[in-house]
């Protein structure tokens, strides 16, 4: 139903040249140079490599996206100022300020130089681009992000196929039945639900993506996961508690 679907849906050019986009880039995957002028040496984990239409690979990439909590990137302000009580602060502490600065600083400069190209901005710019590009992108991440996620979007664009086409546009190739779409938004929620409470668990134990804790918490976190086990309600989450002692796949 996508590929019937998909060839009603192309982007007209500039916005379908095929570009090529690392989609995991963040910092922990570029290597550099330990001494100036800092070169970039290397960049790992290409598995999830993709070729798209350049309106689906427009985005900001992971390794410039500030993720701390102690400054507010704002474009108009490309260098952040420090907190007022920086020099009070210990040398370890002014250290992490420093790095979160450069952070900050980092995505703010790429906003200010997504601004000022074009393209970009009208790309982000072209109506219905989420419900018309998003399949794609499921598609090509079923193996990771599940099969729900496609028969929601299939949903979606069904539902949306004259809005985004026209009055005059054609019949939808995507004939999914009212009880069917039903069923693709709810299991869409329900799963959203489950990967959010994840997500919020995940931050709150100070845990990586697959599991990793720092030393020190591990045994602190080990007695919050076994409490999980009596506290996750399996109903309310959709699928059982994804820390529980043992457990591979989070």
């Amino acid at each position: 139903m996508y590929l019937a679907a998909s060839k009603h849906l192309i982007l007209a050019e500039p916005f379908a040249a095929p570009t090529l986009w690392h989609t995991d880039l963040h910092q922990s995957n570029v290597f550099v140079s330990p001494t100036p002028p800092h070169d970039i040496l290397s960049v790992i984990d290409w598995q999830g490599v993709s070729v798209a239409p350049l309106a689906v690979q427009v985005v900001f990439p992971k390794a410039l996206r500030y993720k701390g909590e102690n400054f507010h990137p704002d474009p108009k302000v490309p260098v952040p100022p420090v907190p007022e009580d920086f020099q009070t602060r210990s040398p370890d502490e002014k250290a992490a300020l420093n790095r979160e600065q450069i952070d900050a600083f980092m995505q703010n400069f790429h906003g200010v130089l997504m601004r000022k190209d074009p393209l970009r901005m009208a790309s982000q710019g072209l109506p219905h681009t989420a419900t018309a590009i998003e399949p794609i992108y499921a598609v090509s991440q079923s193996w990771n992000i599940g099969l729900h996620v496609i028969r929601f979007y299939l949903a979606r664009t069904q539902m949306s196929w004259s809005d985004i086409l026209g009055p005059d546009a054609p019949p939808c190739p995507i004939n999914l039945s009212p009880e069917e779409i039903d069923q693709a938004m709810w299991e869409y929620q329900r799963c959203s639900k489950y990967r959010n409470a994840m997500k919020e668990l995940r931050a709150l134990l100070g845990m990586r993506h697959d599991g990793w804790v720092a030393a020190d918490r591990y045994k602190k976190v080990k007695r919050y996961c076994k409490w999980l086990d009596w506290a996750w309600d399996s109903d309310e989450l959709v699928l059982p508690n994804p820390f529980h002692d043992g457990r591979t796949q989070l």
